[in-house]
């Protein structure tokens, strides 16, 4: 084992200097909520749309707790975003703030500071709005961060607001978001650069708690009753065969990282004959633990579901993609090809997934749909995807890994 197995959920330090002594991978468990509509974000219809009645595909969540005295709220982990936010006591039904949710109460917590930022976060279906503040932020096990840099919710649109208890199968509702992105990627860096601030994995690194700048995803077995979990500063490396495959981020502008995204270089299905799906230049594709499925152009997710089963059928909504479920037996690999130098073996920068692992089966109807959603313009890899590997998210050197799960 790589790391020293701490059971926490969220960012707790014993104290900042006994922390900062004796650095330590931090273990976050992640919570898998189910709900029967799509919650993440969706990349081409309303969030009506309907979801995979599938009991793997659920979302990731972490527990923190917010200010003095302690509040705590469940966020949904994010490595899309790098803006963190909760729900203001001032965000009620009629702004986008179900009455379930917590709700922070800045006149209770003695350790609030306000800043003078607008909070404003844009997302495909919705925003979130409010202000800027700092304040204590801890998990279960007594790490603490102190002045870390959140947004306070006044007004929000989108899927936390569509929330209800009917639609909750887990008893779990989500209030907020813990961005796992990078500081670049923050509203405020995107509108004041002098104002940048360091999201939480990074935070905890420039504090000391943790020894290495990186953090990694196991996503875990919903069905199998197998939980996931993210090591702040370390990999667990017991979970993964091989090698860890490694990429490295898009620059958004010279040597400036702003979103967890890769260069990839095709697709390629090997089933027999096969079939490669090279693009004409590399491609970014984001890894995304806040997208359920892998999104991709409507024209490419249709030219790959007619290489896996020729009969493929495209639903009426216009997002899920029908095959024959004789292809939940398929031993076709689907292959891709991430960036490389020029001078080395591209086989060492593919990932691997069976087919058969791509697809699920929808209990309303038992009908099986393959899990490339199409999209108007996006190309991400979610967590139907990711849950097949260890994923390495480096902030220290620009680049996201690939485990094979053992």
């Amino acid at each position: 084992m790589h790391y020293l197995p701490l059971t926490i959920y969220a960012f707790s330090l014993l104290s900042l200097v006994h922390s900062a002594a004796i650095k330590r991978p931090l273990q976050m468990n992640l919570y898998h909520m189910k709900q029967t509509h799509l919650f993440k974000r969706n990349h081409l219809h309303s969030m009506s749309t309907p979801l995979l009645n599938d009991i793997d595909t659920s979302e990731l969540v972490v527990k923190v707790k917010v200010g003095t005295p302690a509040k705590e709220f469940l966020l949904l982990f994010d490595t899309g975003g790098a803006d963190s936010w909760i729900p203001s006591v001032e965000c009620g039904e009629d702004t986008g703030c179900p009455a379930m949710l917590n709700r922070y109460n800045l006149t209770e917590s003695s350790t609030y500071i306000p800043l003078d930022d607008d909070f404003n976060v844009s997302y495909e279906i919705g925003n979130a709005i409010g202000s800027y503040f700092m304040d204590v932020v801890s998990l279960e096990n007594g790490y603490t961060l102190n002045r870390q840099v959140m947004g306070l919710v006044t007004s929000n649109e989108g899927a936390i607001a569509q929330q209800t208890k009917e639609n909750d199968i887990d008893d779990i509702i989500i209030d907020g978001i813990f961005g796992a992105g990078l500081s670049a990627g923050t509203a405020r860096y995107q509108t004041d650069k002098d104002k940048a601030f360091d999201p939480f994995p990074i935070s905890l690194y420039r504090q000391g708690f943790i020894p290495e700048p990186l953090f990694s995803v196991y996503i875990g077995d919903y069905s199998n009753h197998h939980p996931g979990k993210v090591i702040m500063g370390g990999i667990d490396c017991d979970k993964i065969k091989g090698k860890i495959i490694y990429s490295d981020l898009v620059e958004s502008s010279p040597s400036v990282y702003s979103r967890w995204t890769i260069p990839i270089r095709g697709f390629q299905l090997n089933n027999g004959t096969v079939t490669n799906f090279k693009f004409t230049q590399m491609t970014a594709f984001e890894i995304d633990t806040g997208s359920n499925f892998m999104y991709l152009p409507g024209p490419l997710a249709a030219e790959i579901a007619r290489y896996i089963d020729p009969d493929f059928k495209i639903e009426e909504n216009g997002v899920n993609i029908s095959v024959d479920c004789e292809y939940l037996n398929s031993t076709v690999d689907f292959n891709i090809y991430l960036s490389h130098k020029e001078d080395e073996d591209p086989l060492k920068s593919m990932i691997s997934v069976p087919v058969s692992k791509l697809i699920a089966q929808r209990s309303s109807d038992n009908k099986c749909l393959l899990l490339f959603t199409p999209s108007k313009d996006k190309f991400i890899l979610g967590n139907m995807f990711l849950r097949h590997f260890v994923t390495v998210y480096d902030f220290g050197k620009h680049r996201i890994g690939f485990g094979a799960l053992s």
